[in-house]
């Protein structure tokens, strides 16, 4: 008898039989018959287990496929049309090692699932051996605490420039997820500086902790680096708000100083100029300058009906922006003719009403 003769009467008489404990042991006999010889199958004979497999799951109850997936999630060449279907039950104790273990799933697959199913879906594929970046992206967004702790730690996961980002978010609120990513050796510099820059004492010292023993020397480098800059740019900054204040004071200061101060990378005095001529708070400015987007400069620009000249030194100015394309530039300074001035200032109103340190 052939493997296809033999496996359709199996079906055959299992579809007939109105016991759903009968089919499962069924289902668990052709389990049996294809992990024995797996590796001996050709793609032809797997599709076969896969359309047998497929009719008689159909028939058979959740609870008793968990030990099903379970084996079959260990196979390499598992019949894919099976795992597909057992890695979107919506009974994670079936769909669980499957999304944690099958070779079979594809990117798409994980994408597709993260997207749609359940936090201990997403759970699951976080715990992967390996992560691509678009799935990464996925469980960061949608993850919960959880999610978002269990793929931080995750070695074999790859971060996009954006996951990276929305991971630094996090970590200012979630020390756990600060903690994991500095123990991470793929982050990239300039978001691992920012991430010592912006943290409190307390958890800098938890971080200089729990970093890797071949990083904690670069910590501390980088902390008493931040320490001199903090120091040297508060000098800067006085120095240059006082210089920037009289000119102010005394209706000298305008839009071609702006242009001048940022075309000369004097950084201080041309956020202390942007502050007096959008009469918004310096460290309001600060922070829009420092932000993860280019809209804020843009609408704080717009509000005061800055030339483009002065708006591109400034939008130069941003730590993010100063190696900008020109097609990026081009872009930008599209978008910032398309914004409307009278949204703008009403978005200046706002920032204004903020007050300093809020």
């Amino acid at each position: 008898m052939t493997l296809r003769t033999s496996l359709i009467s199996e079906l055959e008489l299992a579809l007939k039989r109105q016991n759903g404990d009968e089919r499962a042991g069924t289902l668990r006999r052709i389990t049996d018959l294809f992990l024995s010889s797996a590796a001996r199958f050709d793609a032809q004979q797997i599709q076969l287990f896969d359309e047998v497999m497929l009719r008689l799951i159909e028939r058979i109850e959740a609870r008793a496929l968990v030990q099903v997936g379970e084996r079959l999630a260990l196979a390499p060449n598992a019949p894919a049309g099976v795992i597909g279907l057992l890695a979107r039950l919506d009974e994670t104790a079936v769909a669980g090692p499957v999304l944690s273990r099958s070779e079979r799933l594809g990117q798409a697959d994980l994408v597709e699932i993260a997207e749609t199913k359940s936090q201990e879906h997403l759970l699951a594929i976080s715990s992967r051996a390996r992560l691509e970046a678009p799935v990464t992206d996925v469980l960061v967004r949608r993850g919960n605490a959880d999610v978002v702790h269990c793929v931080t730690a995750n070695l074999g996961a790859k971060f996009s420039e954006a996951g990276f980002g929305s991971l630094f978010e996090l970590a200012n609120k979630d020390g756990v997820v600060a903690e994991k990513l500095v123990q991470r050796n793929d982050l990239p510099p300039h978001l691992f500086h920012r991430l010592l820059l912006r943290a409190t004492e307390t958890v800098r010292r938890r971080l200089l902790s729990v970093a890797p023993p071949q990083m904690q020397a670069e910590i501390r480098r980088m902390l008493d680096k931040i320490a001199t800059d903090i120091v040297d740019d508060s000098v800067a900054a006085e120095t240059a708000m006082t210089r920037i204040m009289a000119a102010h004071q005394s209706g000298e200061l305008k839009e071609p100083d702006l242009l001048n101060l940022a075309q000369a990378k004097k950084a201080p005095e041309a956020m202390a100029a942007l502050s007096l001529l959008c009469n918004v708070p310096p460290d309001v400015v600060a922070q829009l300058m420092d932000d993860e987007r280019i809209e804020p400069v843009l609408i704080l620009c717009k509000a005061a009906d800055f030339e483009w000249p002065t708006v591109r030194a400034v939008v130069q100015l941003r730590p993010r922006s100063r190696e900008a394309t020109a097609p990026a530039l081009t872009e930008i300074c599209e978008n910032y003719r398309k914004l409307q001035q009278k949204s703008a200032r009403q978005v200046l109103n706002y920032w204004q009403s903020r007050g300093p340190g809020r």
